[in-house]
């Protein structure tokens, strides 16, 4: 199972998927929300801003899939297909 927790910023999606990691939990880690790199595209070259996030989101859910597989359960902070990002 995948769990994808959403929210307004600053809500405590990343508090709350801490959370979920301990020693009694059967989650071993999470999914992390996007990190600014500093080198994404700026937007000027469509096609490579839309390869650039198509990347970004395609690792973050092969990420989701492999703790799946893993764990049973993939704790995602934030949706990891985000198809909005390149609309940020």
């Amino acid at each position: 199972m995948i769990i994808a927790v959403e929210g307004p910023s600053a809500a405590g999606k990343t508090t709350w998927c801490r959370a979920q990691v301990t020693n009694e939990s059967v989650v071993e880690e999470f999914v992390a929300e996007y990190q600014p790199s500093g080198f994404e595209p700026d937007g000027t070259n469509l096609e490579v801003q839309a390869s650039y996030w198509a990347t970004v989101n395609s690792n973050r859910w092969s990420q989701a899939k492999e703790l799946e597989v893993r764990s049973g359960i993939a704790i995602c902070d934030s949706d990891p297909l985000n198809c909005t990002t390149a609309g940020a």
